[in-house]
């Protein structure tokens, strides 16, 4: 065999070996531990498989005896899991089960290890987690009671403390215990440790009264907190929604000056929705998971990404307006905390930011809004649309969620026209929640589970099944009439398409919406897909029929302005520019019988300077009567 050949041979076995190569790494099994949690709605459901274990709020940070529960995510065919579990020396526990993909164990004090190896046919995998258990401190300082070190009402995180203090969490028990309904059952969400399984003895409220001989009280009614404040005073230290309820126990932490991983904090700290869901459970939590914040994305990983699609990122970034810490290994939905502050009672509902929102185009929103603000910062457009559409880009658009852009009417390509607007913006007093987060209707609450359907914190206009579609309209009925029963009922001001009928704004919107599809590449086909073949108007017209697509309400947060920019987008692609030129005047030419006329016209502003500049003009003649058309030639 010649050299030359020899060398070709070892090259192209080399690179078949090199492919091969990727092509086995990029199958290899993957392996993830999840810290599962469990409700108390969620032991109802099930309390075969967990009612002797009881509750978990998924941190990784438990009282000594609370039931930890692991979940095993792997990918690849033919699995097989391996759990083991390392502690203290002189810890004697043991996981449930060490070969399915799920197991839990109830830890004594200390810190634990917990590996999972799997083994598919593409090979192995494995991954290890830390948890840390101890016993709970409180805060304190309780109604005159002094704090001591190292109870957390008192040195390092006194400022927290003092904002903790005026939430309703800080006061949740004592409220409710001389309030008019409160039941024994409803203690294991007002205070701190609570959980009577066998095994979870360490320091938590039913620990406690236990200890002290405390019985609930025969009657609810004023004076019974103030019982306990006098008489069970290291009780009441441990009452009300506290530190440890969302961090996990503080023996731990005690003694450990640092952040980072519990080994080296020795606290827990999470994004992830469990750690609120241990006592917000159904209804909350139920319509949250519906909704479109819900499902865990794929978003952890990028810088652009994490501000509005993981919760810890819009948090650190979009809230706090630091660098990104991507990726973010929890909370990386949009989950409870990254809304809504425990810490911080400023804003209604704890609501972490509802200052003044910019929109990329520099629109500021300042006096409206309310507190839909918060909304504001992530559905809105992520383009400056001037400077963006002026030539192609990969995903063109304005990225999805723009609705802040459309509500505001602004961002959108205007052709240099003044858009009119619909009045909902300065009308509708917190924007966005007073409609998506409605109570609604009877019809839209899950008898079982008494989660609303729609509103509430599904954030649902519009309720979906196989066979129904419930449209839930009450916010628009105060203005639009209580006969509204879904959106199509609201009709438009005029037959905006052009069809020769008024209809709903919905459906008019929808027809202009058509229309400018028809006309955008591919020609004749109402899909609109944008290429670097698409000439500078189209790509205007294109972006204006996204910027209403994916909205997603089909105009009903600005109908004027979404069918304002739709015929603009209309008439530059059909005309070369916005509007046509104006027919003078159509006068007969003397002496011919008829045969010609002299029509005058205003330019089309397209003649001329123009993305789209027109070339020429066509003249055609209408024949209204037929039977002249056997006279009529061709001009």
């Amino acid at each position: 065999m010649k050299l030359k050949n020899l060398i070709l041979l070892c090259g192209l076995i080399l690179g078949i070996a090199a492919i091969g190569g990727l092509i086995a790494q990029s199958t290899e099994p993957t392996v993830e531990i999840k810290l599962d949690w469990v409700s108390g709605n969620k032991i109802d459901m099930d309390s075969t498989r967990f009612y002797a274990t009881g509750r978990a709020s998924g941190l990784n940070n438990v009282g000594v005896g609370e039931t930890v529960y692991l979940l095993g995510i792997a990918t690849g065919t033919n699995i097989t899991y391996q759990w083991s579990l390392t502690g203290p020396p002189d810890a004697s526990v043991t996981l449930s089960n060490t070969n399915t993909d799920s197991t839990y164990f109830q830890p004594d004090s200390g810190l634990y290890t917990v590996t999972l190896a799997v083994t598919a046919d593409e090979g192995t995998a494995s991954s290890s987690i830390k948890v840390q258990s101890g016993k709970y401190i409180s805060v304190g300082e309780v109604d005159g009671i002094s704090a001591k070190f190292p109870e957390c009402g008192i040195g390092c995180h006194q400022d927290i403390y003092e904002n903790w203090a005026k939430t309703n969490h800080a006061t949740a028990f004592k409220r409710k215990i001389d309030g008019t309904y409160f039941s024994e059952s409803c203690i294991g969400c007002h205070t701190v440790g609570y959980n009577d399984i066998p095994t979870a003895v360490n320091n938590g409220f039913d620990d406690i009264a236990k200890e002290l001989g405390w019985s609930f009280p025969a009657t609810i009614e004023p004076g019974n907190w103030q019982d306990m404040v006098d008489n069970y005073p290291a009780l009441a230290q441990r009452a009300n929604i506290q530190c440890e309820n969302c961090h996990g126990p503080g023996s731990g932490h005690m003694f450990k000056f640092k952040r980072g991983p519990i080994e080296e904090s020795g606290i827990g700290k999470s994004y992830d929705a469990g750690v609120c869901t241990y006592c917000h459970g159904a209804p909350t939590y139920t319509e949250w998971e519906s909704s479109g914040h819900g499902p865990e994305g794929y978003h952890r990983n990028s810088g652009s990404c994490t501000p509005c699609h993981t919760g810890k990122g819009f948090v650190i970034e979009t809230v706090r307006g630091k660098a990104s810490e991507a990726p973010y290994e929890d909370g990386v939905a949009i989950t409870c905390a990254a809304c809504h502050d425990p810490h911080d009672p400023t804003n209604e509902h704890q609501l972490r930011k509802v200052s003044d929102v910019t929109l990329n185009d520099e629109t500021t929103v300042v006096t409206q809004g309310g507190l839909g603000k918060l909304c504001m910062n992530c559905h809105l457009s992520r383009r400056n649309t001037a400077d963006y559409v002026t030539e192609y880009q990969s995903h063109f658009g304005p990225h999805y969620s723009n609705q802040t852009d459309m509500y505001v009417g602004a961002n959108a390509v205007d052709f240099g026209l003044s858009m009119p607007k619909t009045g909902h913006f300065k009308a509708i007093e917190n924007s966005c929640v007073t409609c998506h987060m409605n109570e609604p209707d009877e019809e839209f609450i899950d008898s079982e589970t008494h989660a609303a359907k729609a509103g509430r914190h599904s954030f649902k206009m519009v309720y979906a099944t196989e066979t129904d579609t419930l449209d839930n309209v009450k916010p628009c009925q105060g203005c639009h009439g209580t006969d509204i029963e879904e959106f199509a009922d609201i009709k438009a001001a005029s037959d905006y398409d052009g069809d020769g009928t008024v209809e709903a704004a919905v459906k008019e919107i929808e027809g202009l919406e058509h229309q400018l599809g028809m006309l955008l590449p591919p020609i004749g086909e109402e899909s609109v897909t944008v290429t670097n073949a698409y000439t500078p108007v189209q790509l205007k017209a294109a972006y204006n029929h996204i910027f209403v697509e994916e909205d997603q309400s089909h105009g009903i947060h600005n109908t004027s302005y979404a069918v304002a920019i739709l015929k603009a987008a209309i008439q530059a692609v059909t005309t070369g520019d916005i509007g046509a030129g104006s027919i003078v005047s159509v006068t007969d030419i003397p002496n011919d019988q008829g045969r010609q006329v002299r029509i005058r016209w205003n330019r089309f502003p397209g003649d001329g300077q123009s993305d789209n500049p027109i070339g020429k003009y066509g003249i055609w003649r209408r024949i209204d009567d037929m039977s002249l058309a056997k006279n009529a030639s061709t001009v």
